[in-house]
């Protein structure tokens, strides 16, 4: 019959299957090796893990410096924006130009777009990218990169390993 220890609620031997009491200290012994290979996943595993960033600021994306010309708007700190955001100066024009439904081109460090657009709508369509292709959806860091897979763009989170596919990109 198991010897139960009145401190703390444990008995100090368990019952196996055939109903015989099995001291603590042998089960430690039979399942020491188990805990070792059970390390030594749990290392392997977190090897396999990736880095860890350690960005603690709150991640703001620079405000949209334009003006407009005539029936042009030119975008100054696109190059600033790409740089903050880690993405190409390209696919970011890309994805303003479609959602501003205009042409846009490249001079320089600078976008113009056909039309008349101010700020604050820059700002948002900005604000929308990095929530749709630059913030991971799961862990909202902005450390991701888009990777092509089966023929689907995917952004992958160095944060948190996530992958997600990325909408209209």
């Amino acid at each position: 019959m198991a010897r139960v220890l009145r401190d703390s609620g444990y008995s100090s031997s368990l019952p196996d299957r055939r109903g015989i009491s099995i001291p603590m200290t042998d089960l430690r012994c039979r399942f020491a090796h188990m805990s070792e290979d059970y390390q030594k996943l749990l290392d392997r595993a977190l090897s396999q893990l990736p880095q860890r960033t350690e960005q603690k600021g709150r991640f703001e994306p620079p405000h949209a410096q334009s003006s407009i010309a005539g029936n042009r708007t030119i975008l100054y700190n696109l190059r600033e924006i790409c740089d903050r955001i880690g993405r190409d100066r390209d696919r970011l024009l890309k994805h303003l130009a479609g959602e501003l439904a205009t042409s846009a081109s490249l001079v320089a460090d600078h976008a113009i777009f056909q039309g008349r657009f101010d700020n604050r709508t820059i700002d948002g369509l900005v604000q929308r990218y990095i929530e749709d292709a630059v913030l991971c959806p799961i862990c909202h860091q902005p450390d991701t990169k888009i990777v092509r897979k089966d023929r689907i763009n995917q952004l992958q989170c160095e944060a948190c390993g996530a992958m997600s596919p990325i909408r209209g990109t």
